[in-house]
């Protein structure tokens, strides 16, 4: 059984390792397993994406969301983790630096947006274009371990929080995947062990941090603006 939960990230390891090649990067974006995924099929990939659903209700149950909060989901995919958000706020915001992302969560949930409930925009994580402040809740699934630079991003998602503001980053741990089987997937990732993640949140800013293993390979941070 375990083998059938890691098998699609074995997959996309695969892909990554082979990512040298430019003719295999644009397979790999072209299909949504890509670093920068743009395109038609790619967009349905994110549409029907069910790979990463594991991590959103941890996300959610960390997060305490309440209907006055303001949500920004950063690296949104998709945006399924923003439509289960919206089901408890009345507002959330989502970015991804896909414009296949992008373009799939405005065709998916565009009564949403034209209610002015969701806004979704294509942007670099590292240079969030939302004022100081603005959100009550912010989350990072399933993206930072491909990121090459965390600080900027995650000095970006505390930036944009409001003092008390709470964090939720699920990423991949470093430690189930140490061993030879997991080197084409570790080769394309960047990843911390629980005590340098939370290491990096206390880095950042962020207080009360927590930093704990989650399922079979990921793991989970967390913590408040001061």
């Amino acid at each position: 059984m375990r083998i059938l939960k890691v098998a699609p990230l074995l997959a996309i390891g695969v892909v990554i390792w082979l990512r040298g090649s430019d003719v295999l990067a644009r397979i790999g974006n072209a299909t949504g397993f890509g670093r920068k995924p743009v395109g038609p099929i790619a967009k349905r990939f994110f549409q029907y994406d069910t790979m990463h659903a594991s991590a959103y209700p941890i996300v959610l149950k960390k997060l305490e969301l309440r209907p006055a909060d303001y949500y920004l989901d950063v690296a949104c995919g998709g945006g399924k983790l923003l439509a289960a958000a919206l089901e408890t706020v009345d507002h959330a915001a989502g970015l991804d630096h896909s414009s296949a992302a992008v373009e799939a969560v405005r065709e998916s949930y565009a009564a949403e947006i034209a209610a002015h409930r969701l806004d979704v925009r294509q942007g670099d994580a590292g240079d969030l274009p939302w004022e100081d402040g603005t959100f009550d809740a912010v989350s990072i699934a399933n993206a930072l371990h491909l990121i090459d630079e965390p600080m900027p991003v995650l000095r970006e998602a505390c930036r944009v929080l409001k003092p008390g503001g709470r964090f939720v980053v699920i990423t991949q741990a470093k430690e189930p995947i140490e061993g030879p089987l997991w080197a084409p997937i570790r080769r394309g990732m960047t990843l911390y062990s629980v005590a340098e993640l939370g290491s990096l949140l206390s880095e950042v800013g962020f207080t009360e941090v927590e930093a704990y293993p989650t399922g079979d390979t990921g793991q989970l941070g967390y913590g408040i603006k001061a």
